[in-house]
């Protein structure tokens, strides 16, 4: 648990804060431009509101082909893995680590200094591959690969409609 707090909130912003700085200063702009730190737009946030109980019923579909494709270890699944500790936790210290850091550390990271850095060379089409390829592999999971890089182009896509 403390080396997700870690990484999510001072090592994922770390690193983009110092690449979205160099990034900036070549670019000859803003450190929030770079970034893309601007307030949401009402749409947006309704939007994702209302699309997060899909997703969620999305990944209740998805694990269970998974498991019957490409079926985790039983050591990820044994009642004294570190993620079953995880999921013993009260319900906020799950939305707290599982969905409020993850939405800080790492779309400062991937959506904000790499998409940002990306874009200024790169067209759009290829700027989401790479972020996309990119985020599902730094979560250095077989198991999580697909999801995480599958959900990266849409929500660069989201991104980009701001």
């Amino acid at each position: 648990v403390w080396g997700l707090v870690a990484t999510l909130w001072l090592l994922a912003p770390a690193i983009a804060w110092l690449s979205a700085r160099g990034t900036a200063r070549r670019a000859r702009t803003s450190l929030a431009d770079v970034l893309s730190l601007r307030a949401p737009r009402v749409a947006h946030v309704v939007g994702a509101v209302c699309l997060a109980p899909a997703l969620g019923w999305l990944m209740r579909q998805w694990v269970p082909f998974q498991q019957r494709v490409l079926p985790m270890p039983s050591t990820h699944l044994a009642a004294d893995s570190p993620f079953a500790a995880l999921l013993e936790q009260p319900g906020w210290v799950l939305f707290a680590l599982l969905a409020l850091s993850p939405a800080i550390g790492e779309e400062l990271l991937f959506r904000g200094a790499l998409q940002g850095g990306l874009r200024r060379d790169l067209a759009a089409r290829r700027t989401a591959a790479w972020q996309a390829l990119l985020f599902g592999l730094a979560h250095a999971s077989l198991w999580r690969f697909v999801p995480t890089a599958v959900l990266a182009p849409g929500l660069a896509q989201l991104l980009a409609l701001r």
